[in-house]
């Protein structure tokens, strides 16, 4: 027979279905010994610089292309670990193009407590410009990948940079009394950022 002490010693020794269900769960945000975690709510402010392609196919198919600056905010929450779905709203001025981008979002972050993450957007995107003095308005769906790092600065506040893509599918530019201008746009820009970020 066992020692009634050798016993008892053996028992503590054992982790309990409860400890090990505790370790193993993927489902836990973060580390118990962590003050930085990414979950729950999340709001994102960016801004960003860099290049927009748009594209005319009058007078010859001319590239029309310019600097870009775009701001966005984007909201959401933590469904999963790691992983933030939410909505996304934008503005872009690009030369004498001005753009709105309402879509939804999700954002990776492989490791919650750490910085590296990347999301992809799926945006609708009203563009308007003037061409030859008519005022020009576009619709059409834009695909947005992005890639960035942040830096805490406090335990639910974070400092970040970023990189993104966009790209849209070819639409009709209409003239002010909605017909065919024959002007087409299919955007397509590169942007390096900043962000500040809740979460």
């Amino acid at each position: 027979a066992v020692p009634a002490t050798l016993a008892t010693s053996m028992a503590r020794a054992q982790p309990s279905a409860v400890d090990t269900a505790a370790t193993t769960n993927t489902d836990v945000p973060c580390v118990a010994t962590t003050t930085h975690c990414h979950d729950g709510f999340y709001a994102r402010f960016t801004l960003g610089l860099g290049y927009a392609d748009l594209i005319s196919d009058r007078a010859g198919a001319n590239s029309m292309s310019s600097g870009l600056l775009s701001a966005t905010v984007a909201v959401g929450g933590t469904p999963a670990r790691g992983l933030v779905l939410g909505g996304v709203l934008g503005s872009d001025v690009a030369g004498a193009f001005q753009g709105v981008r309402l879509g939804g979002f999700a954002d990776w972050y492989p490791s919650p407590e750490g910085g590296w993450h990347a999301g992809l957007a799926i945006s609708a995107w009203l563009l308007v410009t003037a061409a030859g003095g008519e005022n020009l308005t576009g619709v059409g769906p834009t695909a947005t990948l992005s890639a960035g790092y942040d830096w805490w600065v406090r335990s639910q506040t974070s400092f970040g940079v970023f990189v993104s893509a966009s790209g849209g599918s070819e639409e009709k530019m209409l003239d002010s009394n909605g017909n065919d201008s024959k002007y087409r746009f299919a955007p397509v820009d590169l942007l390096l950022g900043a962000s500040v970020l809740f979460h």
